[in-house]
């Protein structure tokens, strides 16, 4: 597994991670792998990959408004 030395801005790998159990104030009860950085032994996080966008085509229906019904003064 990979993992990022906040500290020392390296990426190191390890075979023996631990599960750092904690509380999140929003999400409750969660997990997450940590291991100690070879060069300072700081306490280090799993390093996400970041996924790319999608970069998938939509549209959206626009609903036409009836600005000048009623006489509201809005259509000049």
């Amino acid at each position: 597994m990979n993992f990022y030395c906040s500290e020392c801005n390296k990426e190191f790998e390890s075979d023996i991670p631990s599960k750092k159990e904690y509380s999140d104030p929003i999400y409750g009860n969660c997990w997450k792998y940590i291991a100690n950085c070879p060069t300072c032994g700081q306490e280090s996080d799993e390093k996400k990959e970041l996924k790319p966008i999608s970069k998938k085509k939509f549209s959206v229906a626009l609903t036409p408004t009836n600005c000048c019904g009623g006489g509201n003064g809005c259509c000049g």
